[in-house]
């Protein structure tokens, strides 16, 4: 045996030394290494012929090094783009003649020289020494990423606008006109008790049964939108605190290690000045000084903003295990590849499963929460609902989701891509996030870094959702039915009033004729004439939105919102149309004894331009006077309109382009991009299978 050993001492070693290696460098590299070389193995068709894998392989390790220069590969931003679709727009862009010069990316190393060097550290060594990177693949990934970016620079250059289409677009957005107003509200002089036949009724259901309501314009409709039914729980912080407990040792311990904190004013009156001579000095007064409080003194304080702090505390953790317990039956659910939602297990759809964990999680923390759950309600209702309209998500990468809109992403609404999970927030039925929402009133600061005060946290699940639908019959809108009838009756019963009001007021201005019709102001008080800031024809909408919109392929140009009334396109195109030259509004009769007590006083010179604007759909009578005007002259618009609605226009068109030239889908569909796809052997033979669900294997860098 000894004589054996001695005769293989070198192989033995050999082997020892493998072993302690592939111990060190684990299991997936000695699979790799013994595993048989599937370089040439076909993993995609495009442009009509087949790419193996060893070809995809190195366009990964370019994505992998652009990654850790800090360069953004990941054009595409609905969702992760793949090593193999940055593979193919590189040769969508070759193919399309594109060349990047040595110039070009001598200009792009420099650049990033110089972000590394304000850092203290070398570009080059860094990558060389961390990652065994050399300077001849940072300058390769940087010219195959340079050449798909001039490819799609071309295609942005083609959103240049025309001369018509900006001084449009500026005409739109900086001609302004000044107004003052008054708007009658038909509701407030609706007849509630108004009979109505039931043909009426059946008649206006038939007419806006297929009609979605729009609550910016006021579209009458009777559509169900798209409506969710949500479970929901909310941990208030000001309700948890009458039942936090403080004890003196903490209100103790916290006044001694916070004494500066707590202080009060007193007042100290100066010892008298010793003086000589007959002179008197006047009496002194108290001086103010700052002192501590004593405990006795500050007890109340901190009581208070203790149990402020533990109520918050205890809020968290409650809400946390909440999130964690109504999370652990879908631990073990996997993904389904198509749909990229996760099955509902069967336990989480119980009509009591929310209700249950949050109440015995609440009692097991000695506090209340609400738990409620509301009918199928829209995006508009849930904005409304003082527990749920200024609740979000603010995680790394979701912070600004609002829970309008994140309950919305369900699988009937919203549609993953294979694969997509990892990159989008949704949600499947009965599934509950994985963090509670904050709820804070300046929610909005969230998404810009800041953390503003929190005022609750709220956990919810959507237990049912419904597409946009025609109600089954008018019974299940009958109310929201015969209120709109009841309105339009209204409507018609106040346009005798509301031509006399215009007539008065061409005659002596509206704000003089407003008081002469004070009867109305029994049923709307708060009538009287408004003076909105001047706007214009639209306005940008806001630039959260304004990346969706461009995507569906939507006006990113909206009517604004007038202070006092909302937002209708209809009266502002009304308003506008008042600041054409000469314009006139359309005679009306009216008569009335207001009109002929407006008849007694001075008429204005000249005649105020005054018309009067319905707007049925929102169930409201406007009579309007022009006050003004802010025109855009030819200097403003050569010397700063142009170019900004040039760039506004450039940036809004360029912007849709690359989003749907980088899109995955239209970059698959414009190559004929095809996986291919290979199971592994099966145990009888060494025959492969095609499949369109598994993902083609790719090489960890």
């Amino acid at each position: 045996m000894m004589k054996w050993l001695r005769a293989h001492s070198k192989q033995i070693m050999v082997v020892t030394v493998l072993l302690a290696m592939f111990s060190f460098i684990g299991g997936s590299a000695l699979t790799q290494i013994l595993a048989p070389s599937d370089e040439s193995e076909p993993v995609m068709k495009a442009f009509g012929r087949e790419y193996k894998l060893g070809e995809i392989r190195v366009s990964q390790h370019y994505t992998d090094v652009l990654s850790k220069i800090g360069i953004n590969w990941q054009y595409d931003r609905d969702q992760k783009m793949t090593a193999e679709i940055w593979h193919l727009l590189h040769e969508e862009a070759v193919r399309a003649g594109i060349e990047v010069s040595d110039q070009e990316v001598d200009a792009e190393v420099e650049q990033l020289k110089n972000t590394f060097a304000s850092k203290g550290v070398d570009f080059f060594d860094v990558l060389r020494v961390n990652f065994k990177i050399m300077p001849p693949v940072v300058r390769e990934a940087l010219r195959k990423h340079l050449t798909i970016m001039k490819n799609a620079e071309h295609l942005a250059a083609s959103a240049a606008p025309s001369e018509g289409q900006i001084r449009h677009y500026v005409r739109d957005t900086e001609d302004k006109v000044k107004i003052q107003f008054v708007a009658l509200d038909a509701e407030k002089f609706m007849d509630a008790n108004l009979p109505l036949t039931a043909e009426q009724v059946q008649s206006q259901f038939e007419k806006y049964k297929d009609t979605e309501p729009t609550k910016d314009t006021g579209t009458i409709g009777y559509k169900h939108p798209r409506r969710v039914k949500l479970q929901y729980a909310v941990a208030d912080f000001k309700k948890i605190e009458p039942s936090i407990n403080v004890a003196f040792e903490d209100v103790k311990s916290h006044w001694r290690a916070n004494k500066g904190k707590y202080r009060k004013v007193i007042y100290e009156t100066p010892p008298p000045q010793t003086t000589t001579g007959p002179t008197s000095q006047p009496e002194a007064k108290p001086v103010p000084k700052s002192v501590e409080e004593t405990i006795a003194e500050a007890r109340p304080r901190v009581e208070s903003e203790l149990r402020k702090k533990n109520a918050q505390r205890i809020a968290e953790q409650t809400m946390a295990k909440i999130a964690m317990t109504l999370q652990k039956p879908w631990l073990d659910v996997k993904v389904d590849k198509d749909t990229g939602y996760k099955s509902a297990p069967d336990e989480v759809k119980s009509p009591t499963y929310f209700h249950d964990i949050v109440e015995k999680t609440a009692r097991d923390a000695g506090i209340t929460l609400d738990i409620k759950e509301t009918a199928l309600i829209t995006v508009e209702a849930i904005e409304e609902n003082d527990d749920l309209k200024y609740a979000l998500l603010t995680g790394e990468g979701t912070a600004g989701l609002k829970l309008s809109e994140y309950a919305f992403r369900v699988p009937i609404f919203h549609k993953n891509e294979p694969g997509a999970e990892a990159t989008t927030t949704c949600l499947q039925l009965f599934q509950s996030p994985d963090m509670p929402l904050v709820y804070s009133q300046f929610a909005q600061y969230f998404s810009r870094g800041m953390t503003p005060p929190v005022d609750k946290l709220v956990i919810f699940r959507v237990v049912e959702a419904s597409e946009a639908q025609m109600p089954a019959s008018v019974d299940e809108v009958r109310p929201l039915v015969e209120k709109d009838l009841r309105i339009e009756a209204a409507m018609k019963t106040l346009e005798p009033t509301v031509r006399e009001l215009s007539a008065s007021a061409r005659r002596i201005g509206l704000k003089a004729a407003v008081p002469l019709f004070d009867d109305l102001k029994k049923k709307q008080p708060e009538l009287a004439a408004i003076e909105p800031p001047p706007f214009a024809r639209s306005v940008s909408v806001m630039s959260q939105e304004l990346r969706k919109l461009l995507t569906e392929g939507k006006p990113t140009l909206v009517a604004p919102n007038v202070s006092g009334l909302g937002t209708s396109q209809a009266f502002v195109d009304a308003c506008i149309e008042m600041l054409a030259d000469g314009w006139k509004a359309e005679a009306a009769p009216a008569a009335g004894d207001k009109l002929k007590l407006a008849t007694t006083r001075p008429a204005l010179t000249p005649e105020p331009a005054v018309r009067v604007v319905a707007l049925p759909g929102m169930g409201k009578w406007c009579v309007v006077e022009r006050v003004g005007a802010e025109r855009v002259d030819t200097d403003k618009y050569a010397t700063s309109l142009h170019q900004s609605g040039y760039g506004r226009l450039m940036g809004e068109r360029g912007a849709a382009l690359l989003t749907n030239w980088f899109n995955t889908p239209n970059i698959e569909k414009r190559t004929q991009y095809e996986r291919i796809v290979r199971a592994p052997a099966g145990p009888a033979s060494g025959d492969h299978i095609t499949t369109e669900k598994e993902t083609p294997k790719m090489l960890d860098f």
